[in-house]
């Protein structure tokens, strides 16, 4: 079973402010916000989030499909006291002022997705190992599950450590945990 790219949500989780640029915006409606400029994309401040528990929680929230609040493009970033903010993306704002977009993030956005009940791996086989792998089919590839982890802590140490390495990243919720897996754009079902 392949879950499709519109079942999940893709983060760009943003440690480092060279990656992105501070700004207001205009909503269609009129109204003004604070928000940031990723890749002349602009996402508006939703909420502070105080702990890597919370953060992980909405993200998953945000990417089940069949909630009520589902989105599918989000940033997350931090302050220097560990707490979290929040960024949905405004498909339809305007920059207030002269303000000019011109940062473009150094690593790929990190896919959240809530797995359906009972939704089975699939096994694929890579050219550059002799074993089999476990993967979730996500769109039109094959992500490895990489580990599975039960600390949200431990699990952005891993995404960080992996997106900055140049991995793809898509992050399951499962029953025993958050499933950390990279692409493996030269995988084969087995």
């Amino acid at each position: 079973m392949t879950i499709s790219p519109s079942d999940a949500l893709r983060c760009w989780i943003l440690s480092d402010r060279s990656n992105y640029q501070t700004c207001h915006i205009r909503l269609p409606d009129g109204e003004s916000m604070s928000a940031i400029a990723i890749n002349r994309a602009y996402y508006g401040f939703r909420r502070r989030l105080m702990s890597t528990g919370q953060a992980l929680k909405i993200l998953y929230t945000l990417s089940d499909p069949s909630s009520p609040s589902h989105i599918t493009d989000v940033a997350l970033t931090t302050n220097v006291k560990g707490a979290y903010f929040l960024w949905v993306r405004e498909a339809y704002a305007l920059p207030k002022g002269n303000f000019i977009a011109n940062t473009s993030a150094a690593y790929q956005p990190v896919t959240f997705l809530k797995l359906p009940e009972g939704t089975p791996f699939t096994k694929i086989s890579v050219p550059d190992l002799d074993q089999v792998l476990s993967s979730i089919a996500f769109g039109n590839h094959y992500y490895s599950i990489f580990k599975v982890e039960e600390d949200p802590e431990a699990v952005f140490e891993l995404v960080n450590k992996l997106s900055q390495r140049g991995d793809e990243v898509l992050v399951a919720a499962t029953p025993e945990g958050s499933a950390v897996c990279v692409l493996e754009a030269e995988a084969s079902p087995v």
